[in-house]
């Protein structure tokens, strides 16, 4: 993925960057602060870090841009990386969110804005954060003319529903949401989700649809799983609604396939094909 900037003075433009033989990456042509003006000392980067190479472009460029003359520098940065990694799991591991938040720290940006990070973890560790939480997209995502079933996927996920409903209730247009809330097992050093148990011992109501909504979608083994215990309960059509789409391994069309009448997400990974009819991505 490529780093991106903007300036008073410039449109949204991608750092001009070159990869030696031996992997190291060279900055190069970042533009002057005017200086005649506040505005003109402003230059925001953005960009989404789906590589390490990503990481040394951005710290690249921040060092230009001080050298260029920019006395305000901010970073805008919709997917934290290393976010599912907030502790240390197993010995001999690092902490590598702690890793990573210490060298955007060290960068002293005036501003890092981010996206409905993965984890609390990340607000007690990046200076001057600003992050913008899920409400206005996963409110764009729902039905409003029907009851539905609102799924947390699990445990880690109760936190971020809990404000999430209030919010879709506070709203007045989504009296017939029903919650529904999931547990899953995962084993701590392979990482496989072991089983999924729901809170609904009933059988569910086959004429309203199911609304997973989290923050992630990687390989997709979370949702797959779901999506199975869901359907043996008697769910309707089922729907995926993720703010960051990794999708790692074809995971879109395995997911739709077989298991997803839609999926919609707020960024999608640029080497995701977009070309399916079930996926929309709402920042292309």
């Amino acid at each position: 993925m490529t780093i991106f900037y903007k300036t008073n003075h410039t449109k949204m433009a991608p750092v001009d960057f070159i990869t030696f033989p031996g992997g190291e990456v060279h900055v190069r042509n970042l533009p002057k602060s005017t200086g005649d003006t506040y505005w003109g000392n402003i230059i925001v980067f953005a960009g989404q870090i789906e590589k390490s190479e990503d990481v040394m472009v951005l710290l690249m460029a921040t060092d230009a841009a001080r050298r260029q003359g920019f006395t305000e520098i901010n970073l805008s940065l919709p997917y934290v990386p290393y976010a599912r990694q907030d502790r240390v799991a197993n010995p001999g591991e690092a902490h590598s969110l702690k890793v990573f938040a210490t060298l955007i720290n060290a960068q002293k940006y005036n501003k890092v804005s981010v996206y409905d990070p993965h984890s609390d973890v990340v607000e007690a560790l990046f200076d001057n954060l600003a992050i913008t939480s899920n409400h206005a997209f996963v409110r764009s995502s729902l039905p409003q003319d029907k009851p539905f079933y609102l799924v947390v996927p699990d445990a880690g996920a109760q936190k971020k529903a809990t404000a999430l409903c209030a919010f879709l209730m506070a709203d007045g247009r989504f009296e017939g949401m029903q919650v529904i809330l999931a547990n899953k097992k995962r084993d701590t050093k392979t990482g496989q989700i072991t089983g999924f148990v729901i809170d609904k011992q009933a059988r569910l109501d086959h004429s309203m649809d199911c609304y997973i909504v989290d923050d992630i979608c990687d390989g997709g083994g979370t949702f797959m799983g779901l999506a199975k215990v869901l359907k043996e309960a008697g769910a309707g059509g089922q729907h995926l609604v993720v703010s960051h789409g990794i999708f790692s391994n074809n995971a879109v069309n395995r997911l739709t396939d077989e298991y997803f009448d839609s999926i919609i997400c707020a960024t999608c990974w640029s080497n995701v094909a977009q070309d399916n009819p079930k996926l929309k991505v709402l920042n292309k």
